[in-house]
């Protein structure tokens, strides 16, 4: 009976089996994500935004840890709170 179970655990499905799934012949061509990788003014300007994005979080940071320091009564007498700033 244990190895009847583990048997059945073992067998997979084919991959075309399984719901939502594609058959390798119909999967042609590259993503659209693979085409915009393929340019490099794009690459540039994807880096360039992952920088600024990454630079903006840390002076958020930055600027949140220094009012904590100055006024640690701050986010008391305000109508948001260190969260949602």
């Amino acid at each position: 009976m244990v190895e009847q179970v583990a048997d059945f655990r073992k067998q997979e499905r084919k991959p075309e089996d399984k719901a939502f799934a594609f058959r390798t012949d119909q999967l042609m061509g590259r993503t659209l994500i693979e085409k915009f990788q393929q340019n490099p003014d794009y690459v540039a300007v994807d880096q360039m935004s992952r920088a600024c994005v990454l630079y903006a979080s840390a002076y958020t940071d930055t600027m949140i840890r220094r009012i904590l320091k100055e006024e640690p009564e701050f986010f008391d007498d305000k109508e948001f709170t260190m969260q949602e700033m």
